[in-house]
């Protein structure tokens, strides 16, 4: 056959003729491969979502219907898109390629890339919003994929028992659909592909308009419906976080330093809800003297004047009741080591003591500090109604230290507000000549603490790259074992004659709760014998959860035994208590709705005791005084609901008394913010009766009565990409935002080096 073959002309014209429509097929074809294997992709996700919130409100199948038809248009979109620029790509390829199933093949791939993908995303996305009732921002993403516990824990999730058959059939699935591909790709293509492209794109604006009309109708369709936002899709705020930095998805101080929504008229409310004088905005905008702290007063006596509404009757009763009980303890010791000891997503709802549906025995260590509280001659002080000041760690981290857990926006002072001149605890104490030292299992970096922690004059931070190499690593951390028996060595090897303060961060009770290796055979069988019993269905998951939950009892246990034998414990004082709850699945309710009480408990409540070892009281010089002094706390404070933002506050009053602090100029010997019960200053100007604040497990904003009662004023504290968005964010906490706004732009540019506050750009 010659070139010039009349059958050559038509066979290639033939053949030119079929390209177009073999693409446009293949594009097709792909197009609803891409929508079902996404639908794969997107179910085991949304399956776990939808049983975890079920505790809360709905039934699963409709909350699992409300969050794909919530994904729909943002995928949709996003694929057809995908489609687009696909087809383009295989109409130009079909051109080239001798092999048309090669096309397909590779169809096939850039399918799997973005399945494994979504799946990945959405899981890992799912697990973020249970664990913080939020979903994460490419920020969370960034700053999570440079740290390699982050990594490693995102990794885990894929292994919890919840996501591991839904992956697993979402897998299958997907395989079975890609051989159902290929196998019709290979059939002739169509010499006419109009009509099916009509019909394509009739399926997917279908299947768009159902998820947006079923996204705007939910709220309607049920009761059931009403919990729209716990199932709401996590592509909007990923997407809308793209490109843009720390400080604008956070707001952090630029929304404060612009005061943002930040009228004069909110500074004295804001002061009061910070637990500071009336005329604390005014003092922190006005600055004629630097020195001292214009924020710092006494914990026992206040100098100003309350004001009306305010908690200052028992906010007094008990700074009296500590201050004596810090003469009798530490008025005349030179040396004193305190141990305060961060647990770990540790909640109340776990803990027997505090809730009497969990069985007894999973944390023996704690239910025996709270018993031993309600002993006739008591050494311990249980705070039975504490409450977390936030979500994350490092917002735990700025209460335990600073009182400043609880911030507008969902802020962290310890990670977003460009390092203010804060005078928190440690401060106090560095000035005080106590050394400071930091012991964690795992990366410093994260989350801004080590800056935080180096900025507030600590000496030392013992982190994982500090461990021996063949030191057991699980999960997030060094076991907590390992990290609290090495901080007992490490303060025994210091000058005998200074005195420390010693804070300590667990993490091993920390998702997704990998078994420590370290993890003693009777503690597993302990757990496993309590789950047998307790009539609860214990899943993996579950077991895994109790596992790490008991060994971080167990290390507690086994640091206060080796404490109370060793010659520290004549010098010691011990604090306890959780950095935050965790809104994982709450296992003793039985898979009931959570009621509004239950729910506060679960999503809010944190242990928090002080220890005063058996040596340190046997030293003292009425040692019945001091039993009685701490029977008459436990009564004020057992039952009371309390803030996590109290504890620096309360700590600083036990001291309050002793050689080293005594040295200091009484405006010195306080930390900046005031608290809230503690604070004879603290009250909510909208809501009076309030004695408690915080943001509870879900991202939720909670205020809490004295007498005990949950008010929930609906506020999500939810990304902030804007200053719009900004505005509509927990507005309960604008004061707040004024009078920190008041600070950092009076105080804190006069007499602090501005470029520690100043606009990242």
């Amino acid at each position: 056959m010659t070139p010039l073959d009349p059958s050559c002309q038509v066979a290639g014209v033939s053949e030119s003729r079929d390209a177009l429509p073999r693409a446009v097929g293949l594009g097709l074809a792909w197009a609803g491969y891409l929508v079902v294997a996404l639908v794969f992709a997107l179910l085991p996700a949304r399956i776990a979502l939808a049983s975890h919130q079920a505790q809360f409100a709905g039934r699963a199948w409709e909350l699992v219907v409300v969050g794909m038809a919530a994904d729909s248009p943002f995928v949709v979109a996003t694929y057809a898109l995908v489609n687009v620029v696909g087809a383009a790509i295989a109409w130009g390829i079909a051109r080239r390629l001798p092999s048309p199933r090669a096309l397909r093949i590779a169809a096939v791939v850039a399918t799997a890339a973005g399945f494994l993908f979504v799946l990945w995303g959405t899981i890992s996305a799912s697990e973020f919003k249970v664990e913080r009732g939020l979903y994460p921002t490419s920020f969370d993403l960034s700053m999570g994929l440079a740290d390699r516990a982050y990594v490693r824990s995102a990794l885990g999730t894929f292994f919890l028992s919840r996501f591991l058959w839904g992956w697993v059939l979402a897998l299958a699935g997907f395989v079975l659909l890609s051989w159902g591909f290929l196998r019709a790709a290979d059939q002739p293509a169509p010499r006419r592909p109009v009509p099916e492209a009509v019909l394509t794109a009739f399926v997917l604006g279908a299947v768009a308009l159902l998820g947006f009309g079923l996204h705007r109708a939910s709220p309607h369709l049920s009761s059931n419906f009403a919990n729209w936002r716990v199932v709401e899709s996590p592509f909007p705020v990923f997407f809308r976080s793209l490109g843009t930095s720390h400080e604008n998805i956070r707001f952090g101080y630029i929304a404060l330093v612009e005061h943002i929504g930040s009228p004069e008229a909110d500074r004295a409310p804001g002061a009061a809800m910070l637990g500071l004088p009336p005329d604390a905005g005014r003092r922190v905008a006005d600055v004629a003297d630097c020195s001292p702290h214009p924020l710092a007063e006494p914990f026992s006596v206040p100098t100003r004047d309350a004001g009306a509404g305010s908690n200052h009757e028992f906010a007094s009763r008990v700074g009296s009741v500590v201050d004596e009980l810090s003469r009798e303890l530490f008025a005349d010791r030179k040396r004193v080591r305190v141990w305060h000891v961060g647990l770990e997503s540790m909640r109340a709802d776990d803990i027997a003591a505090l809730n009497p549906k969990v069985p007894a025995g999973l944390t023996p260590t704690l239910d025996g500090l709270h018993t031993a509280a309600a002993m006739p001659e008591p050494r311990v002080i249980a705070a039975r109604r504490m409450h977390q000041a936030g979500v994350r760690t490092s917002q735990g981290l700025a209460a335990l230290v600073c009182g400043t857990g609880t911030m507008p926006w969902g802020l962290s002072s310890a990670r977003d507000l460009g390092l203010p001149p804060l005078r928190c605890l440690p401060d106090v104490l560095k000035d005080a000549g106590f050394s400071l030292h930091f012991y964690y299992g795992s990366n410093p970096a994260f989350d801004n603490m080590q800056s935080f922690l180096h900025y507030h004059g600590f000496d030392h931070l013992m982190t994982e790259r500090d461990y021996v190499e063949d030191t057991p690593h699980r999960g997030w951390a060094v076991p907590d074992r390992i990290v609290l028996s090495q901080a007992l060595a490490a303060s025994d090897a210091r000058p005998q004659g200074e005195s420390q303060y010693n804070l300590l961060m667990t993490l091993s009770h920390h998702h997704p709760f990998d078994r420590p290796e370290d993890l003693p055979a009777e503690v597993g069988e302990r757990v496993r014998k309590i789950a047998a019993a307790s009539g609860q269905s214990v899943g993996a998951d579950h077991l895994k959860r109790l596992d790490t939950l008991s060994y971080s009892d167990f290390a507690l246990g086994e640091m206060i035994a080796k404490l109370e034998a060793s010659a520290a414990a004549a010098d010691s004082l011990l604090v306890i208590g959780g950095d935050h709850a965790t809104a994982d699945y709450f296992l003793w309710r039985g898979g009931a709705t959570l009621s509004g009480a239950e729910r506060q408990h679960a999503l809010s409540h944190i242990p928090f005791l002080v220890v005063f070892p058996e040596e340190l009281v046997k030293s003292c010089a009425n040692p019945a005084r001091v039993h009685s002094l701490i029977s008459d706390l436990n009564t004020l404070l057992g039952d009371r609901p309390t803030s996590q933002n109290d504890v620096p506050r309360l700590i600083l009053g036990l001291l309050a008394r002793g050689a080293a602090l005594s040295t200091l100029p009484e405006t010195e010997r306080w930390h900046t913010l005031g608290g809230q019960t503690l604070s004879p200053h603290f009250r909510v100007a909208s809501a009076p009766d309030t004695v408690v604040i915080g943001v509870d497990a879900a991202s939720r904003l909670f205020r809490i009565t004295e007498a005990g009662a949950m008010v929930d004023p609906d506020e999500p504290a939810k990304p902030v990409f804007d200053v719009e968005s900004a505005r509509g964010v927990t507005p309960t906490l604008m004061p707040e935002a004024a009078l920190l706004s008041s600070f950092m732009t009076g105080y804190a540019r006069r007499c602090w080096p501005w470029s520690s506050i100043r606009r990242v750009k």
